[in-house]
């Protein structure tokens, strides 16, 4: 029977491969306490910094002088918490003790506008040619309007109802989106 030689197949630890691994490991080690230490350090000598956000409010009110008869200074009121575009629409109207509108045709009021501060777009809305900050008011955009105090059993209607939106960021591009309009009138 021949006996047949068996190689050995496995790496032989010399002194030199020996060597080499102590090596490596030393490496991974001081390397990974490095890395370690650092990111202790940093962990533990970081501040906690907050992120506060604040979402835009973006509101508004009609102000106005209305002694029975006439009404007088009507002006919109920023009352959100960021700069805002303003527009309003004025609505007349002749209505009835009930507050119906009445069918009869009656005299027209007069109602002095101010547009300088403001233009009237093709909508029927009036729009604020600048943003209003915070609590500010816009110029009147009706300095007076009046008319015949009762005809008919009907009284005259001067309603103003306003709407913002936010000026800051893409507030003109907002404004372009859902009014169809720049804020400056374009």
């Amino acid at each position: 029977m021949k006996r047949y030689r068996h190689y050995n197949r496995h790496i032989k630890l010399t002194k030199r491969n020996i060597r080499a691994i102590t090596l490596i490991v030393a490496l991974v080690l001081v390397l990974g306490i490095a890395v370690g230490g650092t990111v202790a350090y940093v962990y533990t000598n970081s501040d906690d910094v907050i992120n506060e956000f604040t979402p835009g409010n973006v509101t508004c009110a009609v102000q106005e002088t209305f002694d029975g008869t006439t009404k007088e200074d009507v002006q919109i009121k920023n009352t959100g918490n960021v700069d805002a575009y303003i527009r309003a629409v004025v609505i007349i109207n002749w209505v009835d003790a009930n507050g119906n509108v009445c069918a009869q045709n009656h005299a027209s009021p007069t109602i002095e506008y101010n547009d300088t501060d403001w233009t009237l777009g093709s909508d029927g809305f009036w729009y604020y040619k600048e943003a209003i900050a915070p609590e500010a008011l816009t110029t009147n955009l009706i300095n007076t309007a009046f008319g015949v105090a009762q005809t008919d059993g009907c009284k005259l209607q001067v309603q103003v109802i306003a709407s913002a939106i936010q000026s800051e960021g893409s507030g003109a591009t907002s404004a372009q989106d859902a009014w169809g309009r720049t804020p400056s009138g374009n």
